[in-house]
């Protein structure tokens, strides 16, 4: 079902590659001037090299600009699975609403630290997500692009190949929390009880609207 909803015919909504190119400017911009191109290729998929850009550009400003290049990529992601025709309207809707989502999921990692006085173990959270978010929008655009501007059915074997990278970095993802969380000595059942509800439940959700559209 996922396969179908990528390969389907899309309206014409040429106007959303404004979007996915200035998240691409943006990203450009993330670039550390210190750091070879190779190493901000190497940071999209590595978190330690992530983690390095990210102390080389340690300020709020910077953290702000990754968190908007992931909600802007996600948004246009999202408004061309859901609809055939993106108006403006939509679009900033959906914005909006992935937004809140990660909004929501950083104000409760937060309150997370402060309940389990382990604030920087959350925080280390609180980064591997935005370089998780960022990792997925990146990849996503030569997808997003093509259903933006191209009217025909794209590639079995692509679409195949797209969330089955999606599906491996989300599988490392949880495994890596399950792992860490464990080394911290937390309880199985508060390990179990947050990844179901900040991990899973939400793209159960995102799944299921899909799904329903």
């Amino acid at each position: 079902m996922e396969s179908e909803l990528i390969t389907r015919i899309i309206a014409s909504n040429n106007w959303l590659l404004i979007p996915v190119l200035a998240s691409l400017v943006l990203l450009v911009v993330l670039k550390n001037k210190k750091r070879s191109n190779l190493f901000l290729i190497k940071s999209i998929f590595s978190y330690h090299d992530f983690k390095q850009l990210n102390k080389d550009q340690n300020n709020q400003s910077f953290n702000a600009l990754k968190f908007f290049t992931a909600v802007l990529l996600m948004s246009v992601l999202i408004s061309v699975l859901l609809y055939q025709q993106v108006s403006f309207v939509i679009f900033i809707k959906s914005f909006f609403s992935v937004a809140l989502c990660f909004f929501g999921y950083l104000l409760i990692s937060k309150s997370l630290g402060y309940l389990f006085e382990n604030q920087p173990l959350f925080k280390e959270n609180i980064t591997y997500f935005t370089h998780f978010v960022l990792t997925i929008s990146i990849i996503s655009i030569p997808i997003i692009s093509y259903l933006i501007i191209s009217k025909n059915n794209i590639s079995y074997a692509v679409c195949l190949a797209y969330l089955l990278v999606v599906f491996v970095l989300y599988v490392i993802r949880l495994f890596t929390l399950y792992t860490t969380g464990r080394q911290q000595r937390f309880l199985l059942m508060h390990l179990i009880l947050y990844l179901c509800t900040l991990e899973i439940l939400p793209v159960l959700i995102v799944y299921v609207l899909l799904q329903g559209k």
